[in-house]
């Protein structure tokens, strides 16, 4: 993921990047035991740290749940992403439930297949760092 976004133009600093969604996902609400948020505007980010996937990283590369669309095995930068977007609009948020184990998917497909949401990869900590809780 890392060679792919330098592949593309991008700066990490980071080795591994941090998770986020670009806008709210209700279905991966259900995936902890007490959800919390944070609202952090793409302005604030240096766009050069920050890659993106038209879902969940972790389905889009893997082969086996790619069904041939253009973005599986692709990661984006924010031009390329709004790109995808306006071409194809944000994915669907299906409903499920992790924790109920409610998934309202065709029998025989991976829950891999609708985990739907712009994943944003931050690759740097510069920004994270205001809004990281500190104890002292």
């Amino acid at each position: 993921m890392r060679d792919k976004f330098i592949d593309i133009g991008g700066k990490p600093i980071r080795t591994a990047p941090v998770y986020f969604t670009l806008g709210a996902n209700k279905g991966m609400e259900t995936w902890y035991n007490t959800p919390a948020h944070i609202k952090i505007t793409v302005s604030e980010f240096d766009l050069d740290t920050v890659s993106f996937t038209y879902g969940d990283m972790f389905p889009v590369f893997n082969a086996s749940l790619n069904t041939g669309e253009e973005w599986w095995g692709q990661v984006y930068n924010y031009a390329g992403i709004m790109t995808l977007i306006e071409k194809y609009g944000f994915p669907e948020d299906p409903v499920y439930d992790m924790k109920k184990r409610f998934f309202p998917f065709p029998e025989g497909k991976n829950i891999g297949m609708y985990l739907k949401f712009i994943e944003a990869q931050v690759w740097d900590d510069n920004v994270l760092e205001k809004y990281r809780k500190r104890t002292e």
